[in-house]
């Protein structure tokens, strides 16, 4: 039932969102793919591997978009690449939210 949709945001003011109760630890070099079924179902896991260790995250997930759209991924594909670096005591994380906030 992996095509079910459980839960959305905006279609309940009730919503309770599914939190993992145990952190995990994150450390500097660390990155995450978050993605859809529409990437996960063209991707086998050392495309995905090898997509997280390109060091240039835009690259990355052109690449990845390149080859949802070679392989005519059957679904709509979303893809977030986070990448955790060391922040200096005086350094800011810059991101769009930020950026537009200035």
């Amino acid at each position: 039932m992996k095509n079910m949709l459980v839960q959305a945001l905006g279609s309940d003011m009730k919503l309770v969102p599914q939190l993992l109760r145990k952190g995990i630890a994150v450390q500097p070099g660390d990155c995450f793919l978050l993605c859809s079924d529409g990437v996960y179902n063209v991707l086998n896991n050392r495309e995905i591997q090898a997509l997280m260790e390109i060091a240039d995250l835009h690259f990355a997930l052109e690449s990845l978009s390149a080859l949802a759209y070679k392989r005519k991924a059957a679904d709509n594909f979303t893809a977030v690449l986070l990448h955790f670096k060391q922040l200096q005591a005086n350094e800011i994380a810059n991101t769009k939210e930020l950026t537009a906030r200035v």
